[in-house]
């Protein structure tokens, strides 16, 4: 089994593509039980996420405490665009143990945030070569190889430990807001929002939490652009894995 969370499609195109490949299957994290997964030793488990301030995300941390690996070989798929830090290790450590771990550069999803890393030229190269780093990552994969850590770190992994609390305590709802002329009511901002920091109220989506992951989920994957984020969303590019494979 394939496990993965994803906002904008990168993860969820590396579950599949893995899965198409190993004969496996995928569950996205937000949809499943962890307590009610239960593997044998002779089994692969994998665990797919984007890379928040150089950890996985809370509910991936979150989800893969619970599970109950028993001697399955677990690996790791973590998503980046620009690099990982420590997070193969911390969650190794700190999350569930996992035999290895590997890191995939893809486009930036944040750039609608303020946080601007790629552009519609950088994601576009990242696209065309994420496919054959992914084939080599899936070989690896087959053969089972232990104790691997590949990952771009970054230029000084020991100097971002402190990112994600810094990260999480500043990504704060207040300044998302919807276009209620563009706002077709649809829900999909509520339904996937890893946090249920969303909620319809009136026909529209009301930010009902004051701190989310920013994960641009709702940004970036609402059908008519119509949610914003203060003045840093105007203007710049939408990005979903779809958007630019479909």
């Amino acid at each position: 089994m394939i496990f993965y969370f994803s906002a904008t499609g990168n993860t969820r195109w590396i579950a599949e593509t893995v899965a198409a490949a190993l004969g496996d299957q995928t569950a996205d994290i937000r949809k499943t039980d962890p307590e009610s997964c239960i593997f044998g030793a002779d089994e692969m488990v994998g665990i797919c996420f984007p890379v928040y301030a150089c950890q996985a995300p809370l509910n991936v941390q979150q989800f893969a405490r619970k599970l109950r690996t028993n001697g399955a070989f677990t690996y790791v798929i973590c998503d980046y665009s620009n690099f990982v830090g420590h997070a193969l290790e911390h969650f190794n450590r700190e999350v569930l143990p996992i035999n290895s771990g590997y890191g995939l550069l893809m486009p930036d999803d944040t750039s609608v945030l303020g946080m601007t890393y790629d552009d519609e030229k950088s994601t576009r190269e990242k696209l065309k070569t994420a496919p054959e780093r992914l084939a080599k990552i899936i070989e690896r994969l087959k053969k089972r190889e232990d104790h691997v850590f590949d990952a771009y770190e970054g230029p000084d992994p020991d100097a971002y430990d402190s990112l994600a609390d810094q990260f999480y305590a500043n990504a704060v709802t207040k300044p998302f807001f919807v276009d209620k002329a563009r706002c077709i009511g649809c829900g999909l901002c509520a339904a996937n929002c890893p946090v249920a920091a969303i909620a319809m109220q009136d026909g529209r989506p009301v930010w009902v939490k004051d701190h989310c992951y920013y994960c641009s989920g709702c940004i970036n994957n609402c059908p008519k652009e119509a949610i914003g984020f203060g003045d840093k969303s105007k203007g710049v590019y939408r990005y979903t894995w779809q958007k630019y494979n479909g």
